[in-house]
C-alpha cells in the first residue's frame, strides 16, 4: 500500500525541484512577468501549497503507526487471555479468528490510511488550483492595467492633437475657447486616471508577490501578454469532465471509501464472518457458520464494543452519499455559470474587436476631419474620441475576463485545457 503514495509524493518532490531549478525565485521578475514562469514559481514557493504537502507527508507516517498499534493490542490480547472468563478459547491452541487483530484488519486499516492520504492529496490539489487561479487573476489584472494605461496615454496624445486643432480654429475665429477648455478637462481626467492605475498596479504587484512568497521590495517588471485563451468546449462536454476530475468531488469519494473501510474494519472485529473463513489459516476448515462459540461466547470477542459508534458511522456514510449528490448538482450549476460567463466574454470580444472598433475608428477619423473643416460642432468630435476610448478599454476588459474566466472554469472542472 505504501508504493502508490510514495510514488505520488516523489512526483511532487520532482515537480518542486524542477520548478526551483527552471525558475529561480527572482528569475527576471524585475524585467518581465511571464504567466507560465510565475505559475511555476507559485507552485514551488507558495506557503499554502507547501503546508498542504507537509500534511500529506505527515499522514503517510500513519502507515508505520498501524504496526505499532497492532503490537500494543496484541500485548493487551495476551494479557486478557489469561483471565479466560468463559469467553473464547480456553486451553486450546490459538485460533487466529479470535485474536486481535483479526486476519485482514491490518490491510483494512492501511486502506483507511490510504483513503485519508488520498483525501489530503485531493485537498493539496484544491490548494494548488486555488493558487493557480489567483495567479491567473493577478496576471490578467496586471495585463488589463498596463493596457489601460497605454490606451489612456494614447488618448491623451490624441486629445493634445485635437487641442492643437481647437486652438487653431479659435485663433481663426471659427470656434470658442470653450472647446480648448473642454479638451483640457478631459486631459486632466485621463492624467488622474493614470495615477489611479499606477496605484492599482502596485496593489496587484503586492498580491502577486504574496502568492509567490517574495519580499515586498521585489520589483515586478513589465508584463508579457499571453495569448487570449481559445473558446471552451460546450457546457454539455464539460459536465462529465467536472464529475470525474473536480477535486472537491473526489475528496467526498475518498471519504466515502474511508468510512466504508472503517465500517468493514469494525464489523470484522465485532460481528461473525459471512464466510466459512478459509483465509484465516486455522488447523481445520469449518463446514458451517456457527451462531456462537463454546460456552455461548460470541463469535468475535469484541462483540458489542463500540456498537453506537458503528451506527453513527453508518449514518455519517449515508450523509456523505447525499452530500455527494448535492455537490454533483452544484458542480453542474457552477460549470454552466462559468461557461456562460466565458462564452459571453468571447462573444463580446468578437463584437467589439471585429465590428465596433472599425466603426468607431472610422467615426473618429471622419469626425476629426469634419471638425477641422468646421462641418460639425466640438461636441460631436469629442464624443467620437470618447467612444473610441470606451471601445478600446472594453476590448482590453474582455480579454482580461476571458483569461480569468478560463482559469475559474478550469478550477471548477479540475482539469486544465492543456
Amino acid at each position: 500500500m505504501k508504493k502508490p503514495i510514495l510514488t505520488v509524493l516523489t512526483s511532487w518532490m520532482l515537480l518542486v525541484c524542477w520548478t526551483l531549478l527552471a525558475c529561480p525565485v527572482h528569475a527576471d521578475l524585475g524585467k518581465t512577468v511571464v504567466l507560465k514562469e510565475i505559475q511555476a514559481m507559485a507552485l514551488a514557493n507558495n506557503p499554502a501549497i507547501l503546508a498542504a504537502q507537509k500534511r500529506v507527508a505527515a499522514e503517510m507516517q500513519s502507515f508505520s503507526q498501524v504496526q505499532a498499534l497492532d503490537d500494543n493490542l496484541k500485548q493487551y490480547s495476551a494479557f486478557t487471555k489469561s483471565l479466560a472468563n468463559r469467553a473464547g478459547p480456553l486451553k486450546k491452541g490459538t485460533v487466529t479468528g479470535q485474536t486481535y487483530p483479526s486476519p485482514g484488519t491490518t490491510a483494512l486499516k492501511q486502506r483507511v490510511i490510504q483513503n485519508q492520504v488520498d483525501v489530503l492529496n485531493e485537498q493539496l490539489e484544491i490548494v494548488r488550483q486555488g493558487v493557480t487561479t489567483d495567479i491567473h487573476r493577478a496576471y490578467w489584472d496586471l495585463v488589463f492595467i498596463e493596457k489601460s494605461m497605454q490606451i489612456k496615454s494614447d488618448t491623451i496624445k490624441a486629445f493634445k492633437r485635437l487641442k492643437e486643432v481647437a486652438e487653431t480654429l479659435y485663433r481663426s475665429g471659427k470656434t470658442s475657447f470653450q472647446d480648448v477648455i473642454k479638451i483640457n478637462i478631459n486631459i486632466e481626467i485621463l492624467n488622474e486616471d493614470l495615477v489611479t492605475l499606477t496605484g492599482q498596479r502596485q496593489n496587484i504587484a503586492i498580491r502577486l508577490l504574496e502568492l509567490l512568497n517574495l519580499p515586498r521590495q521585489t520589483r515586478v517588471g513589465q508584463v508579457v501578454a499571453a495569448p487570449v485563451p481559445e473558446r471552451p468546449m460546450t457546457a454539455e462536454q464539460l459536465y462529465p469532465l467536472a464529475e470525474k476530475y473536480r477535486p472537491e468531488l473526489r475528496v467526498i469519494h475518498h471519504r466515502i471509501r474511508r468510512l466504508e473501510n472503517m465500517i468493514e474494519l469494525s464489523e470484522s472485529m465485532i460481528q461473525g464472518p459471512s464466510t466459512l473463513g478459509f483465509s484465516t489459516f486455522n488447523d481445520t476448515f469449518p463446514t458451517k457458520t456457527m451462531a456462537a462459540m463454546a460456552n455461548n461466547s460470541p463469535i468475535k470477542p469484541w462483540y458489542g464494543v463500540e456498537d453506537p459508534w458503528l451506527n453513527q458511522t453508518r449514518q455519517t456514510l449515508l450523509s456523505l452519499r447525499q452530500t455527494l449528490v448535492h455537490e454533483e448538482n452544484t458542480t453542474i450549476r457552477m460549470v454552466r455559470q462559468a461557461w456562460f460567463d466565458l462564452d459571453r466574454a468571447h462573444r463580446e470580444l468578437h463584437l467589439y474587436s471585429q465590428r465596433i472598433l472599425p466603426l468607431s475608428k472610422s467615426a473618429l477619423d471622419v469626425s476629426t476631419g469634419e471638425y477641422e473643416s468646421g462641418s460639425i460642432p466640438f461636441s460631436q468630435a469629442i464624443d467620437a474620441y470618447t467612444t473610441w476610448l470606451g471601445v478600446k478599454l472594453a476590448i482590453a476588459q474582455r480579454q482580461t475576463d476571458i483569461g480569468i474566466y478560463t482559469a475559474i472554469l478550469e478550477k471548477i472542472v479540475g482539469k486544465t485545457s492543456d
